[in-house]
């Protein structure tokens, strides 16, 4: 069992760090193009994608990491939902590089 549980830990520490550096650096992006004064960018759309989604990503395995911390250890849910995050990095982030 505790096997089982560092390696859910680890998974979830892996997505954590993948979703929370693309957190980061789409708040680059925004920031960037927002200090180029360029009218219309980042539009509403960018940054609901650049930032929204990673944000929403980070703060979901954020309270499966707390949910599966407190009272009973769900290794199983963990290792789950660390899996589903970095399976949807992929398709994220072909569109996050414009297919490229």
């Amino acid at each position: 069992m505790r096997e089982r549980l560092n390696v859910a830990n680890i998974a979830m520490g892996f997505a954590l760090f993948v979703w929370g550096g693309l957190y980061l650096l789409g708040s680059s992006l925004a920031s960037e193009a927002a200090n180029r004064r360029v009218p219309g960018l980042p539009n509403a759309g960018q940054l609901a994608y650049y930032l929204g989604f990673p944000t929403k990503m980070t703060m979901l395995l954020l309270i499966v990491t707390i949910i599966c911390a407190s009272g009973k250890r769900w290794a199983g849910f963990q290792l789950t939902a660390a899996i589903i995050a970095l399976l949807a990095f992929f398709p994220y982030i072909i569109f996050y590089t414009g297919g490229i």
